[in-house]
């Protein structure tokens, strides 16, 4: 039977079995006017035929009305249909002409007609409904005219107010209340970039009335990033939209599109091809191979030029001259318009452009250059965001020397070649653009580096406001308004260049990891550092840098890569689910929130009980639960849903009182607690009880889920660990989610594995084979648990609320009695804050983290003591078998500059901050015990200590296994202590996780270590959840110990090493960079040699030495240095590289015991340590204290959990001044930013782009840019603001937002300005 579904699921999967998306139902548009062969019609319908698109819309331009009759004789001679038709907005004669057309050749296409309803802000409703009107006034003659010969009218979305979904929506029904029955709409993915965050909710609404949906490869900032066209299976939200369409039911035609210059079969058959690839991963977690694409590339990366030196200036009194290209730090006033900008230049060919002087990216807000042409060698300013090119037509690559000046204003621009004015132009608003990473100025050169200078450049004036230039024979001089003058005199400080790097992406090890195909990572770039080594190991001479890591991704698409919130992790499953009789979680409803609630429901009946005041402070009718969609649903809690029967006022906390726990029975659930010396039990219908009166419930009830569930299992066959698969029953009979948290073993070998959703499983059947296995619910309704800890036979659950112990009474394999063990620590009113992993020490207390308290030691019922804080969102524990060593993980992020594995000794490091939140009394933080790069291990989770019993082999002196959820990966971690500070190695020993691996526990019973993985945000795989194993088998060495020393690292593996190998010229590889301990988001890697230069510096490996055993090696590294990461790149055995990723806080004594150690002495070097206070310092608000008008209108808004605001909409009176009050009780800070009519989009990413900016927190997260109109502070946890403002005197909607990282896509709103 299981084969049988198996096979059904497979068929299910493939392209054919998805009607919507089949050859016969796609439409082909686009391809008239778009054409590089500009075909005629019979070309245009063979090309169609071949292709198999029996469907085609035709869109023309003037120059084709004379071809129409031959294009519908040619579409009749192939068999091909006239789907629609491009038509006019009006029914003018061309219109007239088109209907005429159709008569003579008896077709109905439908008419596609576009909208006239202007800019998308709206002032009030009167100036909606006279919209709609208008609109409708406009399009019902041309529905008449197309209903009277058959032809259906589509309503067709280009942008403006008629192209937002609602609008559509508003003019079609408005028709058809005046009798309009042919109109509908063709809705394009490639018109709808600002609105495709929330497509899968406009979608339903639109399908009554779709009458065609055109796809686009789409990305979510694709417009604005400049990739609005694109074929089908480059965007990073193809997937997920298809998905949408095939789940909303939409059946009807789709169109695949050019609208490029490219040749129109060529990005046909390019869709075609994309199309094929997505649909086969509709179903399935891995992809075929991606196609190659005929008419698309992804932007290549860009050669870099050598760096600059001085050469002698126009005479001796200028000193020298910059030849070559020198990049410098910028500032956002070098294009704050109006500016001056003036040089010396002397340019000497034309083959290519010389670039004098450029500030940042091309892509980026503020760019502008002064720039010669290619060929011509003429002069021009190119500035992308205020209009493009502005050449002068002067011809300057003469060999001479020139004095060029430019002026850059608010309307106009204005250049000067010695002294003559030779360019006069208005200038256009500047439009939305990037915002800069970096900040950056260049001379000779491109910021990026891929064009230069055939010249030399001196006396470089940067001046604010518009100066006309006066002609000096002698160097310049400073005045009051210059931004900056750089006469490059020796010696000048040019920052290194890094090397140009451009790395394949697929992995180095392909049959290692079975996802690298997946859809998820169609842009990863596997193994960069390791590729680097390959590059540039044993060059001569060594690169002075090489770049850092670009970012999830390639860094295309900002900090959180192709995934994102209003797409890829927006989630309804849990929402749809059922509940059951019992959810525990925080919960809302009536004005009331309750932390740790738990709510029950009996039929039509449900209630809330708070155990913290031993009531039930709502009764309710006709529903049960309602949860949020972001992230799963895990990122809120639980609202109420129904009719509220009964409310009671918030009660303070029980008085001497202990809260037991509750009894399950059926569908009923019974409380028990003792307060004032006397037992009680209580149900939410029958009130405290005496014990004695409910003691019936309290024996074990009949089993609720009686049912074995059997799944098979794969045995993996790597080395020298080997990954098996137990499959997960995803398909179960309750429609339970299996998002996989935590898991421990009971004696007998049996697995007790959480879920997400509050639920815990028992596995049997874990034998070698896996053949057998069996899976059987257990408990419900916790709340969001991601610990499990058993001991003495009893299985333990670490929820957001409580450590509880389930107890089966009767022995039906259910929890019965669901006892609470201590809830002392706090329950988070906010949606990220998760407390998670439980460790138990010899003494039974506990060992847990949380997101807002830090890592915790449990005892009792109440007693909660803070070991450590300071960590940012942790993701997981581990606890060593000698009960001394408490570990835990940070996420990249504020005042964290990179994932982290961080240790507290016990019974020394009480009390340690880890940095999160900033220094604490003006300290540096407790360094972690190993930094984790971002492209080996994106977002840190649990480990796991070797013992006797679990891998002793590998054991080493306290070695552990760290587990990445962002990658899908287990590390081995080996330990040195130096001079009393602790620092770690690591080595990927697993890369084939299907989930974020979370949560490991060696088995007992075979020595394995079981892993559970989960979805929730960003991760590199594809399954909700996952139960796997990862056996040991050998093979291959294994980091078993390692050493920093003065002069290298020395490391111990568990297997004998090829001596021909490790000695072998260039065998190995080291780099080493640092992090920046700041508040912004993250930090870049930066050169230890060069600080404050974002790099990798490539140190020497001057040997290599075997030793011992045959399983020791000594890489001798004489320039080794203190630094936050050191890269190892090892040739260890013949047929491949092993990387090693370790930290250096401090150096030991050097190695000497190995041939020709001689002692070298070190080149100076910056010190690794935390910088305390950098950019700590927030810039004032200026809205905080200006006046505005008065009286002002006060108004309150909230933060709400799941990255929301509680009010959706605001309304203010135009130009009344605004007292804005914003209240932040959630658990992660906010800031509000209300930005102009049309630029949420553009706002949004640009916050996504200055994420990891060194000053973004000191800028509240808020970029610079003329379209925010005011903002607040950034708002901390449990704090508040106010700002005062006048309301735009222009009426209409002003979108609003918090632009604090990953947050600016989801939590929105609009003021409405009336």
């Amino acid at each position: 039977m299981r084969v049988i579904c198996a096979l059904l699921l497979t068929l299910l999967a493939l392209p054919g079995a998805e009607p919507v998306f089949e050859r016969g139902n796609l439409v082909a548009w686009c391809i008239v006017p778009f054409d590089a062969k500009k075909r005629g019609p019979e070309e245009r319908a063979a090309m169609l035929a071949r292709l198999g698109l029996r469907r085609f819309v035709y869109d023309y331009r003037a120059e084709h009305v004379p071809q129409w009759d031959a294009e519908l004789a040619a579409l009749k001679k192939q068999g091909i249909k006239l789907e629609g038709w491009w038509f006019p907005t009006t029914l003018n004669d061309e219109a007239k002409a088109a209907l005429a057309l159709f008569r003579r050749h008896d077709v109905h296409p439908q008419l596609w007609v576009m909208g006239q309803g202007g800019p998308v802000a709206v002032k009030d409703a009167a100036d909606q409904r006279a919209r709609v009107a208008a609109e409708v006034a406009r399009l019902k003659p041309i529905c008449e005219a197309g209903a009277a010969q058959g032809c259906p009218v589509a309503l067709y979305n280009h942008g403006g107010w008629f192209g937002r979904p609602e609008n559509l929506l508003a003019v079609v029904e408005a028709l058809r209340a005046e009798g309009v029955r042919n109109v509908g709409i063709v809705y394009n993915l490639h018109h709808a970039h600002d609105v495709v965050e929330r497509f899968d909710k406009f979608l339903p609404k639109l399908l009554p009335y779709l009458f065609c949906l055109n796809l686009n490869g789409m990305d979510a900032d694709g417009e604005a990033a400049g990739r609005k066209i694109k074929p089908l299976g480059t965007g990073h939200l193809d997937l997920a939209l298809l998905r949408q369409i095939r789940a909303s039911g939409y059946r009807g035609p789709i169109g695949l599109l050019n609208h490029t210059d490219a040749d129109a079969e060529g990005r046909l058959q390019d869709n075609l091809d994309g199309l094929a690839w997505l649909v086969a991963q509709l179903d399935a977690p891995v992809a075929p191979p991606a196609p190659s694409y005929r008419t698309w590339k992804e932007p290549a990366a860009r050669r870099r030029l050598a760096g600059a030196h001085a050469v002698p200036s126009l005479s001796p009194e200028f000193g020298s001259a910059l030849a070559g290209g020198l990049l410098l730090p910028g500032k956002p006033e070098y294009h704050a318009w109006p500016i001056t900008v003036e040089c010396r230049a002397r340019l000497d060919g034309k083959a290519d452009y010389n670039v004098l002087i450029a500030c940042n990216h091309k892509a980026e807000l503020g760019h502008w250059e002064f720039k010669t042409d290619r060929g011509t060698g003429a002069f021009g300013l190119y500035i992308p965001g205020r209009g493009g090119e502005f050449p002068t037509g002067r011809v300057m690559t003469d060999g001479r020397w020139h004095d060029y000046a430019a002026t850059i204003g608010v309307e106009r621009v204005r250049v000067w070649i010695d002294g003559e004015l030779v360019l006069d132009r208005p200038l256009p608003p500047e439009t939305n653009r990037p915002a800069a990473k970096t900040e950056q100025l260049a001379f000779g050169r491109l910021v990026d580096g891929s064009i230069g200078c055939d010249g030399v450049i001196d006396e470089v004036r940067l001046s604010r406001g518009e100066t006309a230039p006066v002609r000096s024979a002698g160097p310049r001089s400073r005045g009051e308004t210059t931004l900056g003058l750089w006469s490059f005199e020796e010696p000048f400080t040019a920052a290194p260049v890094a090397a140009d790097f451009r790395p394949a992406k697929p992995p180095l090890y392909p049959e290692e990891t079975r996802l690298w195909k997946a859809f998820v990572n169609r842009d990863r770039i596997y193994d960069f550092y390791a590729k680097q080594a390959r590059a540039f190991g044993g060059r001569e001479p060594r690169p002075a840098l090489l770049p850092e890591y670009p970012g999830l991704d390639g860094g295309l698409y900002g900090h959180q890569g192709n995934q994102n919130d209003q797409v890829t992790w927006r989630d309804r499953r849990w929402e749809q689910a059922d509940k059951g009789s019992l959810f525990s979680g925080v919960f809302r409803g009536e004005g009331l929130t309750v932390p740790k609630a738990v709510c029950v429901r009996e039929g039509d009946r449900s209630a809330c009980f708070d155990p913290v005041s031993l009531t039930f402070p709502l009764e309710w009718r006709g529903g049960f639960v309602q949860l949020g969609e972001m992230r799963h649903g895990f990122n809120d809690g639980g609202r109420l849903l129904g009719q509220v029967v009964q409310r009671r006022p918030p009660a303070e906390p029980a008085k001497d009182a202990v809260y037991h726990g509750f009894y399950r029975h059926g569908s009923q659930t019974v409380f028990s607690y003792t307060q004032g010396g006397r037992d009680f039990l209580a149900t939410a219908w029958s009130g405290p009880q005496p014990a004695s009166q409910l003691a019936p419930l309290t024996k074990g009830g009949p089993a609720q889920w009686p049912t074995w569930i059997e799944t098979v299992g794969t045995v993996g066959a790597g080395r020298p660990f080997a990954t098996d698969t137990i499959a997960v029953p995803f398909a179960n009979p309750y429609g339970a989610l299996m998002f996989l948290s935590g898991l421990d073993f009971l004696p007998d070998g049996t697995a007790a594995v959480a879920t997400m959703t509050g639920e815990v499983w028992l596995v049997r059947g874990l034998d070698a084979e896996l053949r057998q296995v069996r899976w059987k619910r257990f408990a419900t309704g916790l709340h969001q648990p991601l610990g499990v800890k058993v001991i003495g036979g009893r299985i333990h659950v670490l929820g957001r609320d409580q450590v509880t112990r389930l107890h089966d009474l009767n022995g039906d394999d259910e929890a019965d009695f669901y006892e609470c063990v201590t809830n002392g620590y706090a329950t988070s009113q906010g949606g990220h804050d998760y407390v998670i992993g439980l460790e138990a020490d010899a003494q039974g207390r506990f060992y847990t983290s949380s997101g807002n308290q830090g890592m915790l030691r449990l005892a009792g019922a109440k007693g909660v003591e803070v070991l450590a804080t300071g960590l940012r969102n942790p993701n997981g524990t581990g606890f060593s078998p000698d009960d001394h060593f408490f570990t835990s993980s940070l996420q990249e992020g504020n005042w964290t500059p990179a994932s982290a594995i961080v240790q507290v000794e016990l019974g020394k490091d009480e009390g340690a901050h880890f940095g999160y939140g900033g220094p604490k009394a003006g300290q540096a933080p407790k360094p972690p015990l190993l930094y984790l790069p971002r492209g080996e291990d994106n977002s840190s989770a649990g480990q796991v200590f070797l013992s006797d019993g679990a891998w002793p082999a590998l054991r080493g002196a306290g070695n552990l296994v760290h587990l990445s959820f962002g990658a899908g990966s287990a590390l081995m971690v080996t330990r040195q202590q130096v001079g009393g500070q602790w620092q770690g190695a690591a080595q990927r020993i697993a890369s084939d996780f299907l989930s974020g691996s979370q949560q490991g526990r060696f088995n007992p019973k075979d020595g394995h270590l079981y892993v559970t993985g989960i979805a929730g945000w960003q991760t590199y795989t594809t399954d909700d959840g996952c139960l796997q194993r990862l056996r040991h088998v050998g093979g291959a060495p294994v980091l078993v110990a390692h050493e920093v020393r003065d002069n290298g690292v020395w490391l111990r593996f568990d297997a004998a090493l090829d001596a021909r190998a490790v000695g072998g010229l260039g065998a190995h590889f080291a780099q080493a960079w640092n992090y920046r301990y700041a508040a912004a988001y993250g930090s870049p890697e930066f050169s230890v040699a060069h600080p404050g230069v974002v790099g990798h510096d490539v140190l020497e490996v001057r040997s290599a030495h075997v030793l011992g055993d045959g399983r020791e090696v000594f890489i001798e590294i004489p320039q080794l240095t203190v630094a936050h990461q050191v890269h190892l790149n090892l040739r260890l055995v013949a047929d491949r590289t092993t990387d090693v990723f370790l930290t250096a806080h401090a150096l030991a004594e050097p190695f000497k015991d190995f041939p020709g150690y001689v002692p070298i002495p070190k080149v100076a070097h910056a010190h690794a340590a935390a910088s305390v206070g950098a950019a700590t310092a927030l810039r004032p608000v200026r809205w905080e204290t200006e006046v505005c008008g008065n009286p002002p209108q006060e108004i309150t808004l909230e933060a709400a959990t799941g990255l929301q605001f509680a009010q959706k909409e605001l309304r203010v009176k135009a130009g009344r001044g605004v007292a804005l009050t914003v209240v932040n009780p959630d658990s992660m800070p906010h800031n509000w930013v209300l930005t102009r009519p049309n630029a949420l989009e553009a706002v949004t990413l640009l916050s996504a782009k200055m994420a990891a900016e060194p000053d973004a927190y000191s800028r509240h997260y808020v970029p610079e840019t003329a379209d925010i109109l005011c903002h607040t502070r950034l708002i901390d946890a449990g704090k508040r603001t106010t700002v005062y403002f006048n309301a735009p005197k222009e009426p209409g909607r002003y979108p609003y937002l918090c632009t604090f990282p990953g947050h600016a896509q989801i939590m929105r709103g609009v003021l409405i300005v009336e």
